[in-house]
């Protein structure tokens, strides 16, 4: 079965024994006596997408869920939105300096206290682009920039860590100004502090990130196996005791970095891990990871699920991360020429989780998903994103507003302008029946945006609408739906999933043509019906019988002697019908459209 993979939500706490006494400090909660100026002014925006503010969480899953000191630390999100000059309706803030934000600490006095130094927490998590940079001035007299940390080092700092700065003796005050910069990413610091007096003993050992592995994926209770990372090792004698489990990996206490494992865990049991040794009192607390089985290819799901119900409550789908959830919506969307939708559909818009379709991993060949989509409200749509992803977002279906229509396109990366849009515009409310692919030989992504139905169910793909090149992934398991924010995901409708190996499987024909037809000495048409009239021909006199149903195979229409003519169906609703015909033995069936 599919392995599921989590980067476990973790609770890492540490005591230890420290001889310097604390002066003054700043946690960004109840301690605030090292008074500080935040530059620009605190924002919290776009519902946690846009933070420069005192935060329990940034909800990343790891250890920026939780603070160092008190309940609050300060947090950092997407820090490039407040663009120069953009005003503040627009969803800008307007500031002189649109990156660089600072956190100003007054001067305090240290005047007759020794052995002085300043120290704060700080961690980096997913940190592309960006720096925290810190400057100290001692009696007023600046000591220059220095780089605490910055995307050159690494993309995350995997667990809170220490910045520690000695006072000169002889120093009377002293201040600081933290400089930080990030583009969609996190950043944060914590338990900022001056004390003084001799340093006692501390402890050297670091827990660092966790993550928790399903041994299986079954539909009873599975096994899980979790792991910690760690640093600074090898200098004394640890016990590691965890809440249940056996331990293994590597032994803090004769290696300097490494892992600690603990296996044979039970599915929905959490779990808690303390480290003891000398100083040093840790403890790390790991929440257990869902073993949901992978479905087998090709999938089909027409989303028959009860009305208003989340998505995620179903066996094949899970959330990921914080926020409204994907709701099942009644009744389908469909397409012309595709085989009959079932079932219901899901909607979504704006902010909120993602609801994610494992399958059985594919490492070769060419994976394709189709789907039906509709966009009903565009309000504060303003700058486009991506709803749909195959994969670790290695392919990823893009739309962007155009006045009151929009493009469609496909991209690999959360760069709306590296994606590659096709030409069409299209309407609200309109019903799109959408193919994407990801090629795991050559690793491009394509999209094809209403193929004709005579490509439906063929041996090899038409040319498609959109192509992105230059992929990295080596192999396709997962189907998102994904919500963003209002900006960036409109009111989304979806149906009619379908994931496979091969073009015919994700594009089935349904077995009656929906254009004018020809059968069996019947003809029909116009077809699709736009004034509300249907002509039926036939190659000779005599009455016929004719029945008309609706989707859901209810008789909407029947006349048992009807002639060569006109059938009036204005009263019928708009959508796909099907039509049975016979004659003096001779029958047929196809399928119109009323527009």
């Amino acid at each position: 079965m599919k392995k599921f993979y989590l980067l476990a939500t973790a609770l890492i706490t540490c005591t230890v024994s420290f001889g310097q006494t604390f002066l003054a400090g700043q946690d960004f909660d109840t301690e605030n006596s090292w008074i500080f100026t935040a530059d620009p002014a605190t924002y919290f925006r776009d519902d946690g997408k846009d933070v420069w503010a005192a935060v329990a969480s940034l909800s990343t899953n790891n250890s920026l869920d939780t603070p160092v000191a008190g309940t609050l630390f300060w947090g950092m999100r997407d820090l490039d939105n407040p663009y120069v000059g953009e005003p503040v309706d627009s969803g800008g803030l307007g500031l002189g300096n649109p990156y660089d934000h600072t956190l100003a600490f007054d001067n305090y006095s240290v005047s007759g206290y020794t052995d002085v130094s300043v120290s704060f927490s700080y961690n980096a998590y997913s940190l592309d682009t960006g720096y925290l940079r810190v400057e100290f001035f001692f009696d007023d007299a600046p000591q220059g920039l220095e780089d605490v940390f910055t995307y050159e080092e690494g993309k995350a700092t995997n667990t809170w860590e220490k910045f520690t700065q000695s006072v000169p003796a002889g120093t009377g005050n002293v201040r600081m100004t933290i400089h930080a910069y990030d583009n969609q990413d996190y950043l944060a610091v914590d338990d900022v502090r001056i004390q003084y007096g001799a340093v006692g003993p501390t402890c050297d050992l670091v827990l660092g990130n966790t993550s928790a592995e399903c041994d299986t994926s079954t539909d009873e209770t599975d096994t899980y196996t979790a792991m910690i990372n760690f640093t600074g090792g090898s200098s004394e004698t640890y016990t590691i005791t965890p809440s249940a489990g056996t331990v293994g990996g590597d032994d803090p206490g004769s290696v300097a970095a490494g892992k600690i494992i603990v296996s044979g865990l039970s599915e929905g049991t959490d779990l808690t891990v303390t480290v003891t040794g000398g100083v040093c009192n840790l403890e790390a607390t790991i929440s257990s990871p869902t073993c949901t089985p992978a479905l087998p290819l090709p999938v089909y799901d027409p989303f028959d699920y009860a009305p208003g119900s989340e998505l995620s409550a179903s066996a094949s789908w899970n959330n990921e991360n914080d926020g409204d959830p994907i709701l099942v919506s009644d009744g389908n969307l469909s397409y012309p020429d595709l085989v009959a939708s079932s079932g219901n559909s899901v909607s979504f818009s704006g902010d909120g989780s993602e609801s994610v379709l494992k399958f059985t991993t594919v490492s070769s060949g060419i994976v394709y998903a189709s789907f039906i989509f509709k966009i009903t409200d565009m309000t504060g749509f303003t700058t486009g994103g991506y709803f749909a992803v195959m994969g670790d977002y290695n392919a990823r279906l893009y739309v962007k507003p155009e006045l009151s229509q929009f493009y469609i396109g496909i991209g690999q990366t959360n760069k709306i302008d590296e994606t590659k849009f096709a030409l069409d515009k299209y309407d609200l409310n309109q019903e799109i029946f959408l193919v994407m692919s990801y090629d795991l030989t050559t690793r491009w992504s394509d999209v094809w945006i209403n193929p004709a139905a005579g490509d439906f169910e063929a041996e090899n793909a038409p040319a498609s609408d959109a192509t992105m090149p230059n992929g990295t992934a080596l192999e396709i398991g997962q189907f998102i739906l994904r919500q963003d924010n209002t900006a960036k995901t409109p009111s989304v409708t979806v149906d009619e999933l379908r994931i496979g190996l091969s073009w015919a499987e994700v594009t089935p024909k349904s077995p009656f043509s929906s254009v004018r037809w020809n059968t069996s000495g019947f003809t029909v048409f116009p077809n699709p019906v736009t004034e509300g009239y249907l002509q039926i021909l036939t190659d000779g006199p005599g009455e016929m019988s004719v029945r008309i149903f609706d989707m859901l195979g209810k008789q909407v229409y029947s006349k048992a002697r009807h002639v060569s003519g006109t059938i009036d169906v204005s009263h019928l609703e708009k959508g796909v019908y099907f039509m049975k015909i016979e004659k003096e033995g001779r029958n047929a069936t196809g399928k119109f459209i009323i527009r």
